[in-house]
């Protein structure tokens, strides 16, 4: 599983005051009990500053989350988003406490509101991208991770989040070429390793994907998904040290490639460094140095024209990001006219067309990502959505069920089920529309959105105390959903 991480939570000292001792005190993390105890005492100062009461019931917040407590966390980060409706770390710890709870509309909602806040925050869209990945929203996870990456490409962490995320869609390559990167970034830390040595294991090499478990053994001891799959496969848990010629020299591995998706975004290439910078200005002109600088083979210099056409997108820029978007389909297709990355380059630009109301181009860019990746589900997903948006139904429908067709048991297509419902809601054809909803439902049965939507089609056939159930158990879930309580009203029953 994903877990949240809390990230970037800046707090801002007070200026030298008569609290500033008992303020010292409240953010002293050692002993959580003692910190709870200050950061309240902190707080009854009548005279304490709006600044240094935000701080304190952020303080006091992370205690309680430390203990477990999540309940009380949540009643400190409310009161601090309260009193500072602009803290995006605020709605990020808040986020943080709502997915540990494993209520993900809430943590979405929130991470999003912190990253309106703070866009610049890597943190807030791992935080996202997992909470995605847990409701089975893979696309959306991966779109997260790859923001989290552009805006700190040095951050283990997302590049094994969106490995695992690659490895649920069977992407098993990319999958692996990301854990490589994560352990590349921080060789001690585990979960790369474990995560690697599954994306082997499903390859069928054993020996290696026991090598993986072992190392994150080592890095982790007791690490249970470890210990269980190198039992499953009749290794012992530590290797047997076999002796070594003294004369056998030990060669360095090469560095892994980057995955196809990352090329442009990840600066696997030292000269790519500046081109992924946070800075979108500042990786503009790292891109075009690079582009002027004429010494890349054909497919480094389309996946660079990619990466700026993915900042110009960034910036609103979106005829720049079609212009580089071109350069990039075109060179590429010159050297690999069957590569990942050519789909994923009509792709983008299919995104960008989207972007300026082009629902056209947006489709035919679609349709040739299909042609070179057939199997990629996230190209039907897309235009499936961009039919959708467009009014033709009957082709959206057929591109969600693809999706589904592609793994139909899978919790991974929760989403696609829900899409699909509600297709058929619009279409008319509620009774088809219901099992869909069941499934979604059945995969994920604390998502708001899908109760909603049974709801619609339970009402539409007519099943009024079925359509009250459901909008109730959505208004349970998401009681920010004012709309919910409207619907109910419009049926004759209080929320």
């Amino acid at each position: 599983m994903l877990r949240p991480a809390i990230m970037g939570v800046a707090l801002v000292a007070g200026a030298v005051s008569a609290q500033a001792v008992e303020l010292g005190e409240c953010k002293e993390r050692t002993d959580r009990d003692r910190q709870i105890t200050a950061c309240t005492a902190l707080m009854k100062d009548k005279k304490l500053n709006a600044k240094d009461k935000v701080v304190a019931y952020i303080e006091r917040g992370l205690a309680h989350r430390v203990k477990g407590d999540l309940d009380k966390a949540i009643a400190d980060f409310n009161q601090a988003i309260k009193l500072d409706p602009s803290s995006g770390n605020a709605y990020l710890i808040r986020g943080a406490a709502h997915h540990a709870q494993g209520k993900l509309d809430l943590a979405i909602a929130d991470y999003t509101k912190s990253i309106k806040l703070k866009p610049g925050n890597a943190g807030a869209f791992d935080n996202r991208g997992s909470a995605y990945y847990a409701k089975g929203e893979v696309d959306r996870a991966i779109a997260d991770f790859e923001q989290a990456i552009r805006l700190a490409p040095t951050n283990a962490r997302a590049y094994n989040n969106r490995g695992k995320a690659y490895r649920d869609k069977g992407e098993l390559d990319r999958a692996i070429a990301d854990f490589d990167i994560a352990i590349r970034l921080n060789p001690d830390y585990a979960g790369p390793y474990i995560n690697r040595g599954l994306a082997i294991e499903l390859k069928g090499d054993k020996d290696k994907a026991i090598a993986d478990y072992r190392k994150g053994l080592t890095l982790r001891p007791g690490d249970r998904l470890a210990t269980q799959r190198l039992k499953t496969l009749g290794a012992s848990l530590e290797p047997s040290v076999a002796p070594q010629p003294a004369t056998e020299p030990r060669v360095a591995a090469s560095p892994p490639a980057a995955p196809p998706a990352a090329a442009p975004l990840t600066a696997a290439a030292p000269e790519l460094a500046e081109c992924a910078s946070h800075d979108l200005d500042r990786a503009i002109r790292g891109c075009t140095r690079v582009i002027e600088g004429g010494q890349l083979s054909k497919d480094k210099l389309a996946a660079t024209y990619a990466a700026r056409a993915m900042v110009y997108q960034s910036k609103g820029e979106l005829d720049r990001a079609i212009a580089d978007s071109d350069q990039a389909i075109r060179l590429m297709a010159e050297v690999r006219p069957t590569s990942w990355e050519l789909a994923f380059f009509y792709f983008t630009r299919g995104d960008v067309y989207r972007a300026k109301g082009e629902v056209d181009r947006a489709i035919a860019d679609y349709s040739e990502s299909i042609r070179v990746a057939p199997k990629w589900d996230k190209a039907y997903s897309n235009r499936g959505a961009t039919y959708f948006q467009k009014g033709d139904y009957e082709h959206a429908l057929a591109d969600i069920s693809q999706v589904i067709a592609f793994r139909p048991d899978s919790p991974k297509v929760a989403y696609a089920y829900g899409i699909r419902a509600m297709l058929y809601s619009k279409m008319g054809q509620a009774a088809k529309g219901v099992p869909d909803a069941d499934r979604a439902i059945g995969f994920q049965p604390n998502d708001a959105a899908s109760y909603i939507t049974r709801a619609q089609l339970y009402e539409a056939l007519g099943r009024r105390d079925e359509a009250i159930a459901d909008f109730r158990r959505a208004l349970t879930l998401n009681p920010a959903r004012k709309d919910i309580g409207d619907q109910l009203k419009r049926l004759g029953v209080e929320p």
